[in-house]
């Protein structure tokens, strides 16, 4: 399914539907459509929309949000990538009868490094600019997603929507739970850097400061920490057991204290703290699964694909 998509992607044929969307048509597949950004609707940011072919006129939003790998200073080559990613997660659309949204945000080269594709502490922190808040304007391009939908396609959406992330955009998807736990129906979190966001403002007596925890995360978003509703949203998150990939190492992630706190009070290895993440989650009452796949490194692979899909399908949407 993989190359077929990405040899679509090579044939595909553009036409324009208007001055702020574009259309890809993938028959029999469904049609990407490219929406730009609109600051008078509070994004920034263009946003990808794939539509599978369905007689079905209510239908699921799932959001994956985009992950370059590295920071990209030219926009095209951003929304490229962004647009190939939307081809590679239109079957988990598909089989989850969902309409898919990929967000375009940069993630910018510059120093001290603002991790957007991450949701990091320094991404939330953005004061002014076309970056303020990226989160809420996700949420803006979900609302014009359903606008645009109910219009043109004739297509309803359910209120709550599906998140799903791997490796940077896991620890996205993870982070915007915890904030608007009221908006998201279910969560798949694959690899989420090494860390899940512990759902406590301390442990041991240690403050857990965001990213690590959720010690100062009402101050950074001015909104106090919706337990209640958080402890109603689904999580499913995922791992292989070879999986080295660890983001706490690294500036643009965590600072040196905050790797200091993961490895004196988790361990030092992904693996190794995803029992404990695993019990913290159990403990602060969440719904949340946990699974290690055995002899799979930083990937994914037909089984996680699998269970990703089987854990949507068994979620109840609004």
């Amino acid at each position: 399914m993989l190359r077929f998509l990405f040899f679509i992607a090579i044939l595909i044929s553009i036409e324009s539907i208007s001055a702020k969307t574009t259309n890809f048509k993938i028959a029999p597949l469904g049609q990407l459509i490219k929406v730009e950004a609109n600051q008078e609707h509070g994004f920034n940011f263009p946003f990808f929309l794939y539509i599978p072919v369905t007689n079905t006129k209510k239908q699921n939003l799932l959001i994956v949000p985009n992950n370059t790998g590295s920071s990209i200073t030219d926009l095209e080559e951003q929304n490229s990538i962004t647009q190939r990613q939307a081809l590679v997660e239109a079957s988990l659309a598909v089989k989850t009868s969902s309409v898919l949204l990929i967000p375009g945000f940069p993630r910018p080269n510059i120093e001290p490094p603002i991790y957007t594709h991450s949701l990091s502490r320094s991404t939330l922190l953005v004061k002014d600019g076309p970056l303020k808040r990226i989160d809420l304007q996700l949420i803006k391009m979900s609302e014009a997603a359903r606008i645009l939908l109910k219009k043109k396609y004739k297509i309803s959406l359910r209120q709550k929507f599906f998140l799903s992330g791997f490796s940077a955009s896991a620890m996205f998807v993870n982070r915007f739970a915890f904030i608007h736990p009221t908006l998201v129906a279910g969560v798949a979190v694959g690899a989420p850097g090494g860390w899940p966001l512990a759902p406590l403002k301390k442990f041991k007596n240690k403050l857990l400061p965001y990213p690590v925890g959720i010690s100062d995360l009402d101050e950074i978003t001015n909104e106090n920490i919706d337990l209640p509703n958080l402890k109603q949203v689904p999580f499913f998150f995922y791992i292989g057991d070879k999986d080295e990939n660890d983001s706490v190492i690294f500036r643009d992630s965590y600072t040196k204290e905050n790797e200091d706190l993961v490895f004196s009070t988790f361990g030092k290895k992904p693996v190794e703290r995803w029992s404990i993440a695993e019990k913290l989650y159990q403990d602060a009452g969440l719904n949340a699964k946990f699974k290690l796949y055995k002899d799979l490194g930083h990937e994914t692979g037909a089984n996680t694909r699998t269970d990703v899909i089987e854990f949507f399908n068994a979620t109840k949407v609004e």
